[in-house]
């Protein structure tokens, strides 16, 4: 799954919420890795991958609020 956070929503369905920079915390489901990127369109500093997890405070690293855009895919 790829997203520009300001479409992000449940597949098959329109959705009117925007997630740009406003991501605090992540949770991420068995068998996948994702990659987080401050800028959209998968550009600037890149977080990740990360894999299976909650990740509850991302303040911690420095990424809170400054998540532009997403990738997740299967992990090996």
């Amino acid at each position: 799954m790829h997203a520009g956070l300001s479409q992000f929503g449940a597949p098959g369905k329109k959705t009117e919420q925007n997630f740009y920079r406003i991501i605090s915390s992540i949770r991420i489901g068995r068998g996948l890795k994702c990659e987080f990127y401050k800028d959209i369109n998968f550009k600037g500093d890149k977080l990740g991958p990360l894999g299976e997890g909650n990740y509850p405070d991302l303040r911690k690293n420095g990424w809170d609020d400054k998540i532009g855009s997403m990738k997740c895919y299967p992990a090996d």
